[in-house]
């Protein structure tokens, strides 16, 4: 199981080795997480974009909770593979005014939110 968040990256967080960031080769800071744990949010990569956006991936060591159980399973992604993902561009936590009309002519039913 994984989950993708997008969202802004407070512009005052700081990137050291020391506290598990480290820069792509697109300069952006990628912080590795490990939550022993808690299975559903057992590796957490987040990508700090130039503009702000931020993007976490989080990957469990398990299944959802069935109501009795969360079964174990393997990790979706490496760390490099969900800091690919989460570094690349193609991510924002804005929309052009051209993709807005491109999302709401492709999903007429969901809400407008803000």
């Amino acid at each position: 199981m994984m989950r993708v968040f997008v969202g802004t990256a407070s512009p005052d967080a700081k990137c050291s080795t020391s506290d598990g960031c480290q820069r792509d080769k697109y300069g952006q800071q990628v912080r590795v997480q490990h939550v022993d744990d808690n299975c559903i949010q057992n590796t957490v990569v987040t990508v700090r974009h130039a503009d702000g956006t931020a993007v976490t991936v989080q990957m469990a060591s398990c299944l959802a909770w069935d109501g009795k159980a969360s079964v174990p399973a393997v990790v979706p992604l490496s760390e490099e593979a969900a800091a690919e993902l989460a570094g690349n561009p193609a991510f924002h936590n804005m929309m052009t005014p051209a993709q807005g009309a491109a999302a709401a002519a492709r999903f007429p039913a969901l809400p407008q939110i803000g």
